[in-house]
């Protein structure tokens, strides 16, 4: 078990102060997350089509490509609260480079332990 709480990350705009993420900030996360889910779930199960023989597990099948390409579309939303949820400045994330962001949310995933 980590006793580390925050973690500095040199950034191409500077050091960034990442914290263990706050329960306020975990439940905004944790909320679009599961909005997002459902909304996707209920929209791709209405759309798939359903030929009469097709088994509930045909229908995960065949839906979930799809589901997982919408979620890796959808990470780079919920990385951006994560780390503002972890006290990184909302207004640094639009000027950072892809790496920095990696490296941010790397850090953020590992003081929050997760």
């Amino acid at each position: 078990m980590s006793l580390e709480r925050e973690r500095i990350v040199e950034t191409s705009a500077g050091s960034v102060l990442v914290r263990r993420i706050s329960w306020a900030g975990w439940k905004i996360v944790k909320s679009q997350v599961l909005r997002f889910l459902e909304s996707r779930l209920a929209e791709l199960i209405k759309n798939a089509s359903l030929p009469g023989a097709e088994s509930p597990s045909q229908l995960g099948w065949s839906i979930l490509p799809m589901l997982a390409r919408m979620v890796a579309e959808e990470s780079d939303q919920w990385a951006g609260e994560l780390l503002k949820a972890c006290g990184v400045p909302e207004g640094m994330l639009a000027d950072l480079d892809a790496i920095d962001m990696v490296n941010l949310r790397e850090a953020a995933v590992a003081v929050s332990e997760f």
